[in-house]
C-alpha cells in the first residue's frame, strides 16, 4: 500500500458523515473505519499475503472501493497506549491524533504495521510495505519492535527492466484493477459530473446561439472557431 499516510485519513463511524451529523470523538475500543480524503477509498485487509512479505502471518492491506462502495473489512478497533505503550483499559478515554500513541485492531484480529520491507525503485522510491500481522507486539514511536519474523521478502517478487515482459500478462492486472477503480470514481465525483455537464450545455448554448444569428445573417468572428472545428474533424 504505497502513498497512503496517516494524516490522509478522516474519521468514519457506521455512517457516511454529513453536515447534519453532530461531531463526534473517537475514544479508545471504537470500531472505526479510515478514509482515504481525495479517493474515497477505506484502508482494507483481507485474508491474502501481501505483495513483499510472503507469510501466512501478515495479511494484505489496501486502499479499497469508493464512496458508494465499502465492505465489512474495512472496520478497525481503535487501541490507546499508556505512557508505558500498554493498551489502556480506559474505555472512556478521547482519542488524540497528534500526540497520542495508538494501535489499530482489524476486525479479523491482526494489527496494522509496517516493517523492513521496502518496495524497489523506481516505482516503490523507498516506500515501506505495510500489512496486517497477528503476532505483532506492542511498539513505541523511537524503534519498531515486532517479532522475528518480519522483513522476510518474497522472493517471487521480481522487478522486470522492460514493461513488455509483464504488462500483457496476468501480473499486471492489479494496475488495470485500480485504473478502471479510478475512472469510476472520477464519474460518480459530483464535481466532475457538474464539470461535464457544464461543458456540455455551455457547447450546446453556443451551437444554438450561432443558428441563430446566421438566421438574421449576424456573423460574430468569436463564434467562428465552432465551424473550424468542424471541418477539420470531418477532413480528418
Amino acid at each position: 500500500m504505497k502513498g497512503l499516510l496517516v494524516v490522509s485519513f478522516i474519521h468514519i463511524r457506521s455512517a457516511l458523515r454529513v453536515e447534519a451529523h453532530p461531531l463526534e470523538y473517537v475514544r479508545n475500543g471504537d470500531h472505526i473505519r479510515l478514509e482515504h480524503f481525495s479517493s474515497s477509498r477505506k484502508l482494507h485487509s483481507h485474508d491474502e499475503r501481501p505483495q513483499l512479505t510472503n507469510r501466512k502471518e501478515h495479511h494484505e492491506v489496501t486502499a479499497y472501493g469508493d464512496r458508494l462502495t465499502s465492505d465489512i473489512q474495512d472496520y478497525w478497533s481503535l487501541v490507546l497506549l499508556d505512557d508505558k505503550h500498554e493498551h489502556s483499559k480506559d474505555m472512556n478515554m478521547t482519542w488524540k491524533a497528534l500526540d497520542q500513541q495508538f494501535r489499530l485492531f482489524h476486525i479479523r484480529g491482526c494489527a496494522l504495521i509496517s516493517h523492513d520491507a521496502y518496495y524497489d525503485s523506481p516505482g516503490g522510491h523507498g516506500h515501506q510495505e505495510v500489512t496486517c500481522m497477528v503476532s505483532a507486539v506492542v511498539f513505541d514511536r523511537l524503534g519498531s519492535q515486532t517479532t522475528s519474523t518480519d522483513g522476510t521478502i518474497n522472493p517471487k517478487a521480481t522487478f522486470a527492466e522492460t514493461p513488455s515482459k509483464w504488462f500483457f500478462k496476468k501480473t499486471s492486472l492489479r494496475i488495470w484493477y485500480e485504473l478502471s477503480g479510478f475512472s469510476v470514481h472520477l464519474l460518480l465525483n459530483s464535481a466532475i459530473q457538474h464539470i461535464i455537464w457544464s461543458a456540455m450545455l455551455g457547447y450546446i448554448g453556443i451551437r444554438l446561439l450561432k443558428m441563430f444569428l446566421e438566421k438574421r445573417q449576424i456573423n460574430l468572428p468569436g463564434l467562428s472557431w465552432i465551424n473550424t472545428a468542424g471541418n477539420r474533424s470531418c477532413k480528418e
